[in-house]
């Protein structure tokens, strides 16, 4: 419970968009929260991983997982996070079963979309340290 991140005094707002252009809300919002399927969240990674060359570290719990874990850390960290969906998640707002939750600030969701056009012909595999040697093998 000490891990329950919030922001405090509780003093923020939050919007929701829903299949909203960013560009038409004249908005750019602190954090993006996306439900996903794992295959979704593969892709995500890969291309936020394309340029920035990151790991992500994901940081679960089984509470209050979209305040804490999808909006407060993203925000704070300023690092993308992945966690499953509590139970409130679950039965109250109703997030399928094979969907997992991804938060990242703002940025990062724009380093992932440029990534996203930048490797849509495939990653650069030949790129990797020793995969020239290793081709030969």
């Amino acid at each position: 419970m000490d891990d329950m991140i919030a922001i405090q005094p509780a003093t923020t707002q939050a919007v929701f968009l829903y299949e909203l252009e960013f560009d038409d809300a004249n908005i750019e919002p602190d954090v993006i929260v996306m439900s996903v399927r794992p295959v979704e969240l593969t892709r995500i990674i890969q291309a936020y991983q394309f340029h920035s060359g990151k790991r992500v570290n994901a940081s679960m719990g089984g509470l209050r997982v979209v305040n804490s874990d999808l909006i407060i850390r993203p925000y704070l960290t300023q690092e993308m996070n992945v966690s499953n969906f509590c139970l409130g998640a679950r039965l109250i707002a109703e997030f399928e079963a094979d969907k997992m939750g991804v938060g990242m600030p703002f940025h990062i969701w724009k380093d992932i979309v440029q990534g996203m056009e930048d490797s849509k012909g495939g990653f650069p595999f030949a790129a990797y340290p020793g995969a020239a040697s290793a081709a030969g093998h």
